[in-house]
């Protein structure tokens, strides 16, 4: 009898990203923003790095805005087994929505604008975020609730 590993599937909730006094990471323009996390755990996880993407819309250099996939080389490249999953929703994700880094995007439109403009950059963010999470939410609200 053949046995396969068959990776794991979680889909977790990050209930928001605000300002905190304590590790002074700073998620503006993205506070208060709620999203939907895919996390996929591989079969020799922790000794190889989940998968990460955003399930629902976001705007953002390091983030493809239509897979919703992250790129962070923390998550990508240089993982360790030292790492878990509180580490990616307390410190990893807080940090790239913080520190976005524009010269190696996923999203080269948003990359772009943040080098060019980042005021504008911001207000798109915000465009994004008004559009889509009230809609998004509404839906993870129905959906765990009904």
């Amino acid at each position: 009898m053949l046995n396969f590993a068959v990776p794991k599937k979680v889909y977790l909730s990050v209930l928001s990203f605000h300002s905190s006094g304590c590790d002074g990471v700073v998620a503006a323009p993205y506070e208060g923003g709620v999203w939907k996390v895919h996390v996929e755990l591989p079969v020799n996880y922790p000794y190889k790095s989940p998968s990460i993407g955003f399930a629902n819309r976001i705007y953002h250099p390091n983030v493809d805005e239509m897979s919703g996939s992250v790129c962070l080389d923390v998550i990508n490249q240089s993982w360790s087994p030292m790492f878990d999953l509180i580490n990616v929703f307390e410190v990893f994700l807080p940090q790239l929505l913080a520190y976005p880094n524009p010269s190696d995007p996923l999203n080269g439109e948003a990359a772009a604008l943040l080098l060019r403009d980042p005021e504008k950059y911001k207000a798109k963010i915000r465009e994004v975020c008004r559009r889509f999470w009230l809609r998004d939410n509404l839906q993870m609200f129905c959906t765990a609730v009904c």
